[in-house]
């Protein structure tokens, strides 16, 4: 409904429900970026062009159902790059920005943001590799840059505690929609790749 660009395979929907619970069918977007993406870095290439969410919709749109949506769990970041486009879809920003705006801020998460991991922040503790000319900017030591719903936001303990302690006394949420999210979706047990 939200993503033109994904069709329905054999009349199987994936609903949000699925993205959310990691039970899309759906392959793992990530698994081969992140082989790529090691084998660059050990042989010093460039990084992915994936460095936002809208960066894997032509992966996306290219994907193919391995399993009926709700039959079985695979952990992946798949279902979460969806979410974060339906986001930017459904609310004509970025996922970051959304995110920023209507979670992190009334979170009071003063000290939480997303960063590409490999640009340099303030106040951020990573290895930084040994720059070619001066001229170079510094990046950090790491081969995986995306920032998006899957990755890139870093945090404090601190604004992680503020975070949960608001979630669990039902100022983030409605007490209702905060038990549905804190409730099992799917058991290990039951449906498991």
């Amino acid at each position: 409904k939200y993503l033109k660009f994904v069709s329905p395979e054999g009349g199987e929907r994936v609903m949000v429900h699925h993205l959310l619970t990691h039970t899309s069918g759906l392959p793992n977007i990530l698994k081969e970026a992140m082989n790529d993406a090691a084998a660059i870095a050990r042989l010093g290439f460039p990084l992915p062009a994936q460095r936002v969410t809208r960066d894997y919709v032509p992966a996306i749109a290219k994907m193919t159902l391995e399993d009926k949506p709700g039959k079985v769990f695979l952990y992946g970041n798949t279902g979460f790059v969806m979410l974060g486009l339906i986001i930017e879809e459904v609310c004509g920003e970025s996922y970051e920005t959304y995110l920023a705006r209507e979670v992190l801020e009334p979170a009071g998460m003063t000290h939480s943001a997303f960063m590409c991991r490999d640009e340099v922040h303030p106040n951020v503790s990573v290895g930084y590799k040994r720059r070619e000319k001066p001229t170079d900017p510094w990046r950090s030591d790491i081969y995986f840059a995306t920032v998006g719903p899957h990755s890139g936001m870093y945090t404090t303990s601190e604004d992680l505690l503020v975070y949960l302690r608001r979630l669990i006394s039902f100022e983030l949420l409605p007490e209702n929609v905060t038990r549905q999210f804190m409730d099992l979706k799917v058991r290990e047990d039951e449906i498991m790749a």
